[in-house]
């Protein structure tokens, strides 16, 4: 999550289309309001697993002083950068 207080970037993996959207949030006094979401990055190996039901991107880490998103890629010991262009869409 990116928070800057009265709105924040939530980032959330999907394991079932191998995808990583970015949730465009206002927080007010009643809780948030989803304002945009935005696919920032597809392709990701998804498949199903015995031990895990399925397998998918996984590890989300933000990095504010880059604008990136680290993304753990399941049957690796790797990661990979997306930049988010969190900044040029905020609310």
């Amino acid at each position: 999550m990116d928070d800057h207080g009265d709105h924040a970037h939530i980032f959330v993996s999907n394991v079932l289309n191998g995808t990583v959207s970015r949730l465009d949030v206002a927080v007010g006094a009643k809780g948030l309001t989803l304002l945009k979401e935005t696919a920032i990055a597809a392709g990701y190996t998804h498949v199903p697993n015995a031990g895990a039901v399925v397998l998918g991107p996984t590890g989300l880490a933000f990095d504010r002083g880059t604008d990136s998103l680290y993304v753990a890629r399941p049957r690796t010991t790797r990661s990979m950068s997306s930049p988010t262009q969190a900044a040029a869409r905020a609310p």
